[in-house]
């Protein structure tokens, strides 16, 4: 009996694990493994333990890692539930195969825009570079994304997708919650940090309200912009607690599994910089100079330069929703012909909340009475 008919009939059975191990030392795995690929996946993988045992028993990390990543993508896509995603998210981390779990591009519960498509196609890329190591060819990259844009343009939005699609955690921190040490007796932003490290390897950080963390000469903003500081330098100076000690884990999963991106409105900034274009007949649709935004950002000085250096020269910034964005989002969301009014939505500078409005006022408009009910004739 061959090597391959014995493992078909002892899937599922102890003595499988083994037999791998064979295969493993006479260097038969490769065609072996993705012919019973199928088989395995169903069976074995979704007990992380016997992957374990698998990875930790036979030469495949030392000699074959290529396929240890492999059997490891192939479980996660084949589990059949978000627990036993989990545990091999993390089993991967413990052996350190350096594996981005990325979904099959997901359906978006808010369809996007083409602006924040592409955008959302550069945060995908700095992300998984991110995690795949942030040093190329010795060189530190600089993959802090900055989001910027209006009230309502989808900058979370962008941020919860982009966890969606990479399978990974999501922790957002504003600075209208930040509560430094001591300052209450609720947890503290650390703390809030903390567990979000330790319910996932992998998360991504979303620092609302850049704009808004403005340094001054109260003890309390000082305190918020050396915390600021200390995660975007991943160099966090916290203890914890005596039940929850900060560890060396909590440190490394926030210097390598932690992809960090902030967003703020600049409203005012953005506001000088939208103006009606001028035409034969005057007014016209509001035209937006991005390269004066950018200079007017940093003459302004909202937030400390210091703090804008962290992030990647090349912000992405997002606009205000036009009549052709309106028009998409209602034929995506299959509303009916007169719930939403393109340019009056767009008009009215609401961007994305214009379309929550719209259809919140069409659900709360009171029932047809029977005199106002169209007559069928047959």
């Amino acid at each position: 009996m061959s090597l391959t008919q014995q493992l078909k009939q002892a899937i599922g059975q102890p003595e499988l694990l083994k037999l791998f191990g064979t295969a493993s030392d006479q260097a038969a795995t490769y065609p072996i493994y993705y012919e019973l690929q199928e088989s395995l996946c169903a069976t074995l993988f979704q007990d992380p333990e016997m992957l374990h045992l698998l990875l930790q028993s036979t030469h495949l990390l030392r000699e074959k890692p290529e396929l240890a990543v492999a059997l490891i993508e192939h479980a996660f896509h084949a589990a059949t539930s978000e627990n036993i995603r989990r545990q091999i998210k993390t089993l991967a981390l413990k052996f350190n195969l350096n594996i981005i779990f990325k979904r099959k591009r997901l359906e978006q519960r808010v369809p996007f825009t083409p602006l924040q498509a592409e955008l959302f196609m550069r945060l995908e890329r700095m992300a998984e570079v991110f995690f795949k190591g942030d040093r190329h060819h010795g060189v530190s990259l600089r993959l802090l994304a900055l989001l910027m844009g209006p009230s309502g343009c989808g900058k979370t939005h962008l941020a919860h997708a982009l966890a969606d699609q990479l399978g990974v955690g999501f922790c957002r921190l504003t600075v209208g919650d930040w509560l430094v040490s001591g300052s209450r007796n609720d947890p503290n932003t650390l703390q809030t940090l903390q567990q979000c490290l330790d319910e996932s390897p992998r998360t991504i950080l979303f620092l609302d309200e850049l704009d808004k963390f403005k340094a001054d000469d109260s003890g309390w903003s000082r305190s918020v912009m050396t915390e600021v500081f200390s995660i975007l330098d991943r160099k966090v100076n916290y203890r914890g607690t005596t039940a929850n000690p900060w560890t060396q884990k909590h440190s490394d999963r926030l210097k390598n599994g932690v992809f960090i991106m902030a967003a703020g409105t600049w409203q005012g900034v953005f506001e000088s910089q939208t103006r009606s274009s001028v035409g034969f007949a005057g007014g016209g649709p509001p035209v937006f100079d991005e390269d004066a935004f950018k200079r007017d950002v940093r003459k302004t000085q909202m937030i400390p330069p210091e703090l804008l250096n962290r992030f990647h020269e090349d912000w992405l910034i997002l606009k205000s929703y036009l009549p052709e964005d309106f028009v998409r989002i209602a034929h995506d969301l299959k509303l009916e012909p007169g719930v939403l009014d393109p340019v009056a939505a767009a008009a009215s500078g609401l961007n994305y909340r214009a379309v929550e409005r719209a259809v919140t006022n069409f659900a709360l408009r009171p029932p047809l009475t029977e005199h106002q009910i169209p007559l069928s004739i047959v």
